[in-house]
């Protein structure tokens, strides 16, 4: 509506200026009282043109710029998720990715942290020192994220804007991690006892000897 108006204000004063020299050209041959009418018809005119605000031409440059942003806030996921090139947790969430799409539409913006620089700078700023690690789930819109590999449904939940666990880790993650444990302590008792058989041994004690003491 303010381009037409403008327009149209422009071509009133165009045609004015015409009117104005074919009146100039005129009024050699005319009589002082016509050129004196014509005088006073011109300025009647002109004063009836209203003004041209003066910042009618950065009214456009200011819509466009603000319709961008909306498009690109349109276009930009507030869902992000920072990971690992070969990271194995990061792999454990792919395929629940993969449904999260196909159940929900919802798509997750990746960065790759452990060859880029800059994207290591922004998984700082958006972790500010709560996980310390990958995968890092940051949902933008509710300032909720989910620190490393976790359930489908605590997924949907973060991804869908409502109430999910930061720290909620898979069923079979959990297991293996204690399995883990498990023979890692078995480990350990193991190898005590082989240091406690090979003191008794330079010390020229026996098991029963040992048990005494």
């Amino acid at each position: 509506l303010a381009m037409a108006a403008m327009a149209a204000r422009l071509l009133l004063v165009l045609t004015m200026a015409a009117a104005a020299f074919a009146g100039r050209v005129g009024e050699g041959n005319a009589p002082a009282s016509q050129n004196w009418r014509r005088g006073k018809i011109r300025a009647a005119l002109l004063e009836r043109i209203p003004s041209i605000p003066p910042l009618a031409f950065q009214v456009t440059p200011l819509y466009f710029e603000a319709n961008n942003t909306e498009n690109r806030a349109a276009t930009t996921p507030h869902l992000l998720q920072f990971k690992g090139r070969g990271d194995d947790y990061c792999a454990m969430m792919e395929p629940l990715k993969d449904r999260l799409f196909e159940e929900h539409g919802v798509r997750i913006r990746c960065f790759e942290v452990w060859q880029d620089t800059k994207n290591l700078e922004l998984l700082r700023i958006f972790d500010n020192g709560r996980c310390g690690g990958v995968p890092f789930f940051y949902n933008k819109r509710t300032k909720r994220w989910i620190c490393g590999a976790t359930t489908y449904d605590n997924l949907r939940k973060w991804a869908l804007d409502e109430m999910c666990d930061p720290f909620l880790a898979p069923r079979e993650l959990i297991e293996k991690q204690q399995n883990e444990q498990g023979e890692m302590q078995k480990n350990i008792q193991q190898f005590v006892q082989k240091i406690k058989a090979t003191a008794r041994e330079k010390m020229g004690l026996s098991v029963d000897d040992d048990e005494d003491d």
